[in-house]
């Protein structure tokens, strides 16, 4: 049986301001109270959740009503509140929050929860230290008030924790926003979809936490959707974004989608493995930090996208706080403006594999602040991928007050393109360190193919780019006409860790036993079969020349691969296909057995083959040309004794019915069919009537066996 039991509750809450408001509230009403004999609704195991709630000490307690909601809300006894009905609480106000243990868990069961009029949930510091709200499907309050909301916690760090909750889902336009603690964390779990349509800010917390798998759609159709200010309260804890692996975050703003002004508190977006982040703001900037460092920092496997109509990280107002940003997956910013940052030091690192592409209509980078003050480095490592395009306005790609120190080890790809004009405002010097990659350069066309100079591959090139001129400090191999060909002034410059592919001396035929071409020189070459295995290996001389040997030649039509190696660089692959170029007999002619004949007198006897069917297979893998098969018997028949029948063996043709001489003498017997088997084999054949035969008058052979030696010639002509 569940247990009834009946609360009355009668209080004053008294606050003292300007006005004395005085608020009576009474809840004579029934609740469904789980005691310790009675199984509750839901435990602790039935709530399979990622939310990190302790263990259940308190009541559980199921409501149907406002007034059964607001009871177990206010008792500190009950831990658990489970919803049995949509609930719309009447009453504005404060709604208090307590629970004994300092945790309370508000589970919807899929059902609404609103707050009519400018009611809000509450909490203070002697009441909780962890609301958890899960299976909501849709809860708002009226309340708009920026410290306020649908939850308000207040002097205390609190943490709110939602899972798969709907706020504002109908978009009812009265609707105010989730809340405000300056000093909290709201915690996501599951999927939760979040609407924010006044112009207040959608939540005012230090913090928002996506744990894993969590998905947050959130949208601020007409403000900010997270405002982080300024208290004394949590002067020394986190501030920003956490999204933890393979969570999905999505924020649109009207407004910015981070507003923070938590002064010395560094901003932080930090995103884990395989995650998905996109934040958007339509009229301002995306992210604006003031008069605090940020921390950016994207995990492997993880893609963040940035749009903004004004600019997509606006950290020029963060005084003399560092910036950090280290790219592990992919950062892609959008939109007018892309990173503009002010005095402090500040350190990009793309790491391997690792991309940040910008491109906007103006400064994807831009760095205000006083001349030469603090450190700015700009690091892409291994396979890491930077693009700076600046697609309309007519300024310099990189607007700088200080110099910048690049350091490209073995990009992928780092691309600076400027629509119109130069890549770097005149004043500042900047410093290039480039190791294991090629340079590319364009002066004007920036989007052609082609560019109009290229280096060699460097293995370390160290050289810095003034107002007009670039001045080179060291540079290995050295590179004619470098400080020219890699100006300032020019519109684009590519750095890529990239060697150029082999030259294969070519064609290569399938009689060939050795491949030769051409390379860089210490190179390592390799030759892959058609199946993409690597067969072989060899290296390139001082001259850049190299030479497989082959046991054997490769069949013909047989596709090879060739690529060249650099320590851990390798071109791309470029492929041949091996040509024919082989005209020969597949397989030696049968030996040819001719019928005994009786020993009489018969003048121009005809003696044919015991094997009449006779044929002789031909290897022709030549794309042109043609050949012609002879034949000559360049001995009589001669007997195991010694004696010969001269002037005997003949080639008789059977479309002409004439008998030509073969002894010392060639008679051509075949030519090119137009053509042949898939094996490129061209088989010649003759019936019995046709093809090698003997004539003679029998009287002058003696008893013996005869035998004669056949010259077969393959002759490459028409």
């Amino acid at each position: 049986m569940i247990g009834m039991k009946k609360f009355n509750f009668n209080f004053k809450i008294l606050i003292l301001l300007n006005i004395v408001l005085i608020m009576n509230i009474t809840f004579p009403t029934i609740l469904v109270v789980h005691g310790e004999t009675d199984e509750p609704l839901i435990n602790e195991e039935q709530l399979n959740t990622q939310m990190p709630i302790g263990e259940i000490t308190g009541q559980t307690v199921s409501v149907s009503n406002d007034s059964e909601f607001l009871a177990a809300l206010y008792q500190p006894e009950v831990e658990v509140i489970e919803l049995l009905d949509d609930i719309a609480i009447g009453s504005g106000g404060t709604y208090n929050v307590r629970s004994t243990s300092r945790q309370k868990i508000i589970d919807g069961n899929g059902y609404t929860l609103i707050a009519n009029n400018n009611g809000h949930l509450y909490n203070n510091s002697n009441e909780i230290d962890r609301l958890f709200i899960r299976n909501i499907s849709n809860m708002y309050s009226y309340n708009a008030n920026n410290t306020q909301g649908f939850i308000r916690f207040y002097s205390n760090p609190a943490e709110l924790h939602l899972e798969n909750v709907g706020f504002n889902t109908e978009n009812n336009p009265n609707a105010g926003i989730l809340g405000a603690s300056y000093e909290s964390v709201v915690h996501f779990y599951g999927d939760n979809t979040l609407n924010f349509l006044k112009e207040n800010s959608g939540l005012r917390f230090r913090k928002i936490h996506l744990h894993e798998h969590a998905q947050v759609n959130m949208m601020a159709s007409n403000g900010s959707a997270l405002q982080i200010l300024n208290t004394f309260r949590a002067s020394d804890l986190s501030t920003g974004i956490q999204v933890d692996d393979y969570a999905h975050l999505t924020i649109k703003a009207n407004n910015r989608v981070i507003d923070h002004t938590f002064i010395n508190n560094a901003f932080e977006l930090l995103v884990g493995k395989n995650a998905v982040v996109n934040l958007e703001s339509t009229t301002n900037d995306a992210i604006f930090v003031s008069r605090a460092g940020s921390h950016v920092q994207i995990g492997e496997g993880s893609t963040v996208n940035v749009t903004s109509a004004d600019t997509a990280f606006n950290l020029s107002k963060n005084r003399y706080h560092p910036i950090q940003f280290e790219i592990q997956g992919k950062l892609n910013i959008y939109g007018n403006q892309g990173l503009n940052f002010g005095t402090s030091e500040a350190n990009f690192i793309v790491q391997p594999d690792g991309e940040l592409i910008v491109e906007t209509n103006s400064f994807p980078m831009h760095i205000t602040g006083l001349l030469n003050v603090n450190p700015r480095t700009i690091q892409v490592m291994e396979k890491g991928r930077l693009v700076l395009k600046q697609t309309e306005i007519n300024n310099a790609l990189i607007q700088t007050n200080t110099p910048i120190h690049f350091v490209f080890n073995q990009p992928k790809e780092v691309d600076f393109i400027n629509a119109n004009t130069r890549l770097f405002n005149p004043g500042p010097t900047h410093h290039f360190t480039v190791t294991n990659s090629i340079l590319q350069s364009w002066e004007v066309n920036n989007s052609g193919d082609e560019p109009t100079a290229e280096t060699d591959f460097l293995e370390n090139a160290q050289f810095s780019m003034q107002t007009s001129n670039t001045i080179m400090n060291e540079i290995n191999p050295p590179q004619e006409n470098f400080e020219t060909d890699f100006s300032p002034m020019n519109r684009r410059l590519r750095v890529e860790a990239k060697i150029h592919p082999p030259k294969i001396e070519t064609p290569i035929f399938d009689t060939h036993l050795e491949i030769k071409g051409q390379a860089q020189p210490k190179d390592v070459i390799e030759l892959f079969n058609q199946n993409g295995e690597i067969i072989q290996t060899t290296e390139t001389d001082e001259a850049g020349n190299f030479l497989f040997k082959l046991e054997q030649p490769f069949v013909v039509e047989t596709k090879l691969g060739f690529r060249s190696k650099k320590d851990n660089i390798t071109s791309e692959i470029v492929e041949t296909i091996v040509l024919g170029n082989r005209l020969e007999f597949a397989a030696l002619p049968e030996d040819m057995s001719f019928e005994a004949t009786q020993i009489k007198n018969v003048p121009d006897l005809l003696i044919k083959r015991k094997n009449t069917d006779f044929s002789i297979d031909i290897i022709d893998t030549r794309q042109d040309g043609d050949w012609k098969l002879t034949v000559e018997a360049i001995t009589p028949l001669t007997a195991v004794s010694g004696d010969t029948i001269r002037h005997a063996l003949f080639y008789q043709d059977d479309k002409t019915d004439s008998l030509l001489s073969i002894e010392n003498q060639s008679q051509m017997v075949a030519t090119k069919k137009q053509s042949l088997t898939e094996n490129y084999i061209d088989k010649v054949t003759w019936d019995k009537n046709e093809g090698i035969v003997i004539k003679t008058n029998p009287i002058y052979a003696t008893n013996d066996k005869y035998k004669s030696i056949l010259e077969w010639t393959l002759v490459d002509a028409p």
